[in-house]
Order: C-alpha cells, then sequence, then structure tokens
C-alpha cells in the first residue's frame, strides 16, 4: 500500500467522523480514560528510559516547552533538541494508544499549533497553563488542537471551581511540599476532586538520592507504592514518575498495578512510618 493510499485512507476516516457530527480525535482514540502512570521528560536520561517505559507498558508522557531551556546541558550532549527527542520517543507507540500532557505558559492558538508540529503529534491530549491559572481560547479544543485542558500550581481554588478544569498538576512533594497558600495538602487534593480536577502528582522520590545513608535509601519503593495507595487507588489522580537509571520503570508498574487490585497494600504502621519521615524531608523540585 503506498504512503499516498494510506494517507488518503486516514484523512477519509478523519471526514467520515466529523461529516457524522462526533470528532475524530475524541471519538475513535482507544485511549478515553488518562493513565494514572505517567512518565515525566522533564530529566536528562529520558532519551534512553522512555523507549524502555513504553516497552514496560506506559501510555502517558508529561512534557513542558521550558525543558527545552532547563534540559540544554542534556540535549547539548545528545546533540538534539528536547522537542525533537521526545518526537523520536513517541513515534515508537501508536499515536492513538498513548496521552500526551504537556505544559506551556503560551496558549495561544499559534503556540499551541508549533508545540504539535514540532512533536509531529497531530494533537494533545492534556494541555496545561505552566504555573498558571489560566485557559485556554475553547477554540483550541473546537479545532481538534487539544482534547483537555488544566492548569499547573494553581493554588486558587476560587479560580478551578466551576470551570471545565480536567486536571490540576502540583509540584508539592505530599504530603508536605510546597503548597503555599491552601494549607493542608490532603485538604487541596480532596477539594480539588471534589471540583472534578485531577491531580496529577509531579516528581514522586526525586531528590531522595540526596539522603544516601537515610531511611529513604533502603526504603525507596515504598514511597511511590504510597502515594499509588494514599492518592490513586480508588481515585482518579495520576502519578509522574522517571528513572534516570531505568531501575524503577517495571518496579513502579508492578506496584501500581498490584495496588490498584488491592494487592501488597501498605500496612496503616508502613503509611504512617513513610508519611512520618516524609514530614521531615522535604522533596525538592527537580
Amino acid at each position: 500500500m503506498s504512503n499516498y493510499y494510506k494517507k488518503y485512507l486516514k484523512y477519509k476516516e478523519k471526514y467520515l467522523n466529523l461529516k457524522n457530527g462526533g470528532h475524530y480525535l475524541h471519538d475513535q482514540l482507544r485511549i478515553q480514560e488518562i493513565p494514572q502512570l505517567c512518565f515525566g521528560t522533564g530529566q536528562g536520561g529520558f532519551y534512553t528510559t522512555l523507549p524502555d517505559a513504553f516497552k514496560a507498558g506506559y501510555r502517558h508522557i508529561d512534557g513542558a516547552d521550558i525543558y527545552e531551556g532547563t534540559l540544554r546541558e542534556y540535549t547539548e550532549i545528545m546533540g538534539k533538541s528536547y522537542f525533537d527527542m521526545v518526537k523520536e520517543c513517541i513515534k515508537l507507540v501508536s499515536r492513538n494508544d498513548l496521552w500526551i500532557t504537556w505544559k506551556t505558559s503560551n496558549l495561544s492558538i499559534e503556540n499551541i499549533k508549533e508545540i504539535i508540529r514540532k512533536l509531529d503529534c497531530e494533537y494533545i491530549d492534556l494541555l496545561l497553563d505552566h504555573h498558571g491559572c489560566n485557559l485556554p481560547s475553547e477554540d483550541a479544543v473546537k479545532l481538534g488542537l487539544i482534547r483537555y485542558y488544566g492548569v499547573s500550581n494553581c493554588e486558587d481554588t476560587d479560580a478551578l471551581r466551576g470551570k471545565n478544569i480536567f486536571a490540576n498538576q502540583v509540584q508539592a512533594r505530599p504530603p508536605v511540599g510546597n503548597l503555599s497558600t491552601s494549607g493542608n495538602f490532603n485538604t487541596f487534593v480532596n477539594e480539588c476532586n471534589g471540583f472534578g480536577v485531577k491531580i496529577m502528582l509531579y516528581g514522586s522520590t526525586s531528590s531522595l538520592g540526596d539522603n544516601p545513608r537515610g531511611y529513604f535509601y533502603d526504603n525507596k519503593s515504598l514511597v511511590n507504592k504510597y502515594y499509588f495507595q494514599k492518592y490513586i487507588k480508588g481515585k482518579q489522580n495520576i502519578l509522574i514518575v522517571s528513572s534516570q537509571t531505568g531501575y524503577s520503570i517495571n518496579l513502579n508498574m508492578e506496584d501500581y498495578k498490584k495496588i490498584k487490585r488491592g494487592e501488597d497494600l501498605l500496612t496503616p504502621e508502613q503509611m504512617a512510618k513513610v508519611e512520618g519521615e516524609l514530614e521531615r524531608y522535604r522533596l525538592r523540585h527537580m
């Protein structure tokens, strides 16, 4: 089958779905629900570990415009731009089987189109206002550029209430974290969930390596299990994980699946121990 004919069939399908009153991006995707385990690309090494994550079954990635700058040293070593590396990785799986969450501080239609062009990804599943509570024009959804929109680090619950916000990604490392205005993190999560807003917990065990002889040196694997059990199980929140070495990729997937099934749950004593240690050890942004 020629490439020309393949493109013809692809756009014919799009046309027929639009003609029938649906939107092919929303109606024809195999992934309708957001995967709760997400692999973050805001780390040096992702070009190597993200393909391994795909092999392990991850189907949700998180990226951001700003990583082009924050990862510049890594991208210069690799000889590729951040966008090009993400683009090459996501071609390893079918677009219809992948959920892309992307953060940007420029919510214009022109910039959204530019992100899609750089990634060659057709559309963004979830677009977040990076470090803000603003929303893009509804035309972005109508045009099929994005499926859903959300916010990042938005602690203003009044800005979340009554709006069609899909998710709020927070940089806080619970249960202490960096929330500055909303007080108790658990209360904040429950309030957002009450509005129908999913919480994306970013970073999980980042910076635990700074404590080599402490509790976390021997118990890092318990931390994400704690997050899965407390914030993910029975809810629609998302945990964003990463792995510069690849060590935790399969472990996190296995733990996530088990805890979702109600298997190998941490005891109340273990949960209290992890939470107590987290309260004594503030996790920082990557």
